[in-house]
């Protein structure tokens, strides 16, 4: 598959890593509102929007900041291509539901990815509600310590 990503931020050399080492599969392109490109990348072509991206691709990677998902998925479920987006889908559900029904209307798949999921912490937590071991839950919420090595720590 070829993928073309919105946003040069730190999360989407990460991207290109990993599509990388996908068999078959390459980042053609990135999109900038800012006009950067990755600098651990200048290979990759930049463009100012998915509309100006003259070339072949597949699918779509949303890798904006948090409030501009619902305007990315929007955009490239217009192109016809697949649609996978960091999480959040939305900032709200106005613009969850606004992204999901461009993705129903242009007849494309849509993936939100959450690379935490499936990590054990997040897998021990639910049954240690379900336990009773935390005793009642007034405020949920989570701290997480972590450090992404990545060279091209660019954002745009």
């Amino acid at each position: 598959m070829k993928y073309v990503i919105i946003g040069t931020g730190i999360i989407s050399s990460t991207y290109v890593h990993a599509i990388a080492d996908i068999d078959g599969s390459e980042m053609v392109a990135c999109v900038s509102r800012a006009g950067k490109g990755l600098t651990a990348h200048p290979e990759i072509p930049v463009w100012p929007d998915l509309e100006s991206v003259p070339l072949d691709y597949d699918a779509v990677i949303i890798a904006t900041p948090n409030g501009m998902h619902c305007e990315g998925i929007i955009a490239a479920a217009n192109t016809g291509k697949h649609v996978i987006t960091e999480k959040p889908l939305g900032i709200n559900r106005e613009e969850m539901d606004q992204a999901i029904a461009a993705c129903e209307k242009a007849v494309v798949p849509l993936a939100v990815v959450y690379r935490r999921l499936s990590a054990a912490d997040n897998q021990a937590i639910p049954r240690l509600i379900d336990q009773g071991a935390l005793g009642r839950i007034l405020q949920p919420g989570q701290l997480q310590r972590s450090c992404r090595e990545h060279p091209d720590r660019s954002t745009a």
